[in-house]
């Protein structure tokens, strides 16, 4: 297996040479500053016996030369040898990042710390499949890395100055792309996406401006929309309410109530539709309750006796239903025998007409429904004479 190498590709093994040479340069140059501002100051003194202005600043001009000159020499060597640093980071990085799995070194049999022996030696077991290899990195991740690095990089060289230039346009085209998608989200009504936007520009780009005007905006608008939406079911449920639909109308409100559940109106216009509902269903009861005691009293017992099935159907375990429940035994019993005399009077009409065929269908079917009633008591002794009539009128 080959190993990957970690040294940089081209360039000098080590800039320790240049780095050194250039810090002795900027010592000599500073030695070298020094010891011609004490030269001068003594060779004047010498000559004329005192210092003159000109002789001092002369003398401090190349002081401070020296000095300007050893600073620029000392901040280059840091810059060469930081630039050297981050070069030999970053291409390591890519080496190993190039390198597939199998490229790897393991750790050698020479360097590996022997065991000891404490048992015999077992016997050798064959070698096993070694594990497929993993997939190198994509030359795109590898891409995206390099770059992300060489930004780094780049980031290293910069001034404080510079850096911070840099991050405020960072944050400005943050701040832009935040704002422009909080506003098409407010613009579409997504109030939702937008309020996500918001949060995460007050997170990324902190005290800015734009954010709060965003966030007035947002809530302008969905002010708007809440009274639009408001306006619009107000509507639907008045409507469903005229046609007397109160469970489709407390359905529309309860569906706005939850969509809007901050809302007062939503939530008054849910008790509404709620409340109407509830009247109206009492009075329907009452209304049929009323019917059933107004047929009864009639002695029209069928028509009764339906409306109070109706009753006790569709409104259980209320007052007016177990009242009606009651009455039950009474209705069915009066329902009966109405039911029996009016085909009776059919019966005997259909003998008048000498329709026997009709009458004997009445027959049977009054013997089948009503076998204990007093007319199908009756019915039992007339049978026989009714078939030998309609087999007369059948071969007539």
């Amino acid at each position: 297996m080959g190993k990957v190498s970690e040294r940089p590709v081209g360039g000098p093994e080590l800039p320790s040479a240049l780095t050194v040479l250039m810090i002795i340069l900027a010592v000599l140059s500073l030695a070298g500053g020094v010891i011609v501002f004490l030269s001068r100051l003594a060779e004047t003194r010498e000559a004329t016996g005192e210092l003159s202005g000109e002789t001092v600043i002369a003398a401090v001009g190349w002081l401070i030369g020296s000095v300007i000159l050893a600073c620029a020499l000392g901040a280059l060597a840091y810059l060469v040898r930081r630039g050297y640093d981050t070069s030999i980071l970053l291409r390591n990085i890519l080496n190993r990042l190039r390198a597939t799995p199998h490229d790897r070194v393991a750790p050698s049999a020479a360097t590996a710390k022997p065991e000891v022996q404490t048992a015999p030696a077992k016997r050798a077991t064959p070698p096993q499949h070694a594990a497929p290899p993993a997939h190198p990195a994509s030359p795109e991740l590898m891409q995206q890395m390099a770059a992300q690095l060489a930004e780094m990089k780049a980031d290293l060289m910069l001034s404080p100055e510079q850096l911070a230039i840099k991050r405020s346009r960072y944050l400005e085209s943050i701040a832009k792309e935040l704002s422009d998608q909080a506003r098409t989200a407010i613009e579409n009504g997504e109030f939702a996406q937008a309020e996500e936007l918001l949060a995460r520009f007050e997170n990324d780009v902190p005290g800015d401006q734009r954010c709060d005007e965003l966030r007035q905006l947002l809530d302008r608008t969905r002010e708007e929309s809440l009274a639009r939406d408001l306006k619009q079911h107000l509507q639907r449920v008045e409507d469903l309410m005229a046609v007397a639909d109160f469970g489709q109308a407390e359905e529309a409100a309860q569906t706005f109530a939850e969509a809007h559940p901050t809302c007062e109106q939503a939530v008054e216009l849910l008790e509404r539709a709620r409340r109407e509902g509830e009247a109206y269903e009492t009075q329907m009861r009452q209304k049929v309750y009323k019917e059933v005691q107004r047929l009864a009293k009639a002695r029209q017992w069928r028509a009764a006796l339906t409306a109070a099935r109706k009753l006790i159907e569709t409104c259980p375990d209320t007052q007016e239903a177990n009242s009606v429940t009651l009455q039950m035994t009474t209705l069915e019993q009066n329902a009966r025998i109405e039911e029996v005399r009016q085909l009776r009077d059919e019966m005997r009409d259909m003998i008048e007409r000498r329709r026997y065929t009709e009458a004997l269908e009445i027959a049977k079917d009054v013997m089948k429904r009503f076998p204990q009633s007093h007319f199908g008591g009756e019915l039992k002794g007339q049978i026989a004479r009714l078939r030998e009539l309609a087999a007369g009128e059948g071969s007539n």
